[in-house]
Parts: C-alpha cells; sequence; structure tokens
C-alpha cells in the first residue's frame, strides 16, 4: 500500500493532497493522481476544488472512470445538467474498456456500472420529476 493509500484510508485529507500535489510535479497527466486529489477535496466539501482536480484529467485523456467522481462534483456543485452528462457517457462506454482498459477495474466494477449510472439518472432527475429526463435516459439505454 503506497503512502498516499495509507493516508486515504485513514482519512488525513491535507497530507494525503500534499503527496499527491508532490506526486503530480513528476506525473502531470495521471489520472489517478488527479481523481484521487479531487477526491481528498471532496470529502473536506471543498466540491469546487474538487470538480477543478476532478475535471483535470479530461483535458489529455477524454473519459475515464474517474468520471463517477466528477460527476458527483458536479452534482454536489448544483450543476445537475453536466451531471446527467456525464451518467450518458459513462453508460455508452463499452464494458470491455472498463474492464480492461487504462483504469483496469475489472469485470465486477465494470458489470455494477451500468446500475450506478441508472442509480444516480434516478437522484437527479427524482427530485425534478423531468419527463424530459426519463425520455432521454429511455432512448440512451436503448
Amino acid at each position: 500500500m503506497s503512502a498516499i493509500d495509507k493516508l486515504l484510508n485513514q482519512k488525513h485529507w491535507s497530507k494525503a493532497r500534499a503527496l499527491i500535489q508532490d506526486e503530480l510535479v513528476s506525473a502531470p497527466t495521471d489520472h489517478w493522481l488527479w481523481t484521487t486529489l479531487g477526491l481528498t477535496y471532496y470529502e473536506e466539501r471543498q466540491y469546487e476544488k474538487a470538480w477543478n482536480a476532478q475535471s483535470a484529467p479530461w483535458n489529455y485523456s477524454g473519459l475515464c472512470l474517474g468520471s463517477v467522481g466528477l460527476r458527483r462534483d458536479l452534482e454536489m456543485c448544483g450543476r445537475e445538467e453536466a451531471a446527467l452528462a456525464i451518467w450518458i457517457l459513462l453508460l455508452d462506454m463499452d464494458i470491455d474498456k472498463v474492464a480492461y482498459g487504462e483504469c483496469d477495474e475489472g469485470m465486477d466494477w465494470a458489470l455494477q456500472l451500468p446500475q450506478d449510472v441508472h442509480y444516480g439518472w434516478d437522484v437527479i432527475t427524482n427530485g425534478r420529476q423531468t419527463r424530459a429526463g426519463a425520455d432521454l435516459l429511455r432512448e440512451v439505454c436503448a
């Protein structure tokens, strides 16, 4: 287990953040570092900073599974429409790419992703009871 992982497990968010920032100097395109940096801000309820960190990998690699965290950050910042767009992108990802691609999450996690997407969509749209949102999700899932 890395020093960063140990600090995260101990919920020492600012100490973990300092190590992550040091690592980003030598690995500025490491999406795991960026998404984990976003997690440290999110856990301290600094949602705008979490959003900024989580969105950094999009500048060089596009959508990755760290986008699940990005969606969460957008939702917490009141950017629900953008969060819904990310759910659509995640739902459209190839299952083998999720399981064995760059993030290498494994097939169990990959098979759970569609359920997580549907749940997240429901959480966002349920309070608003948007017919258009439900229709759009049905269209995407078809």
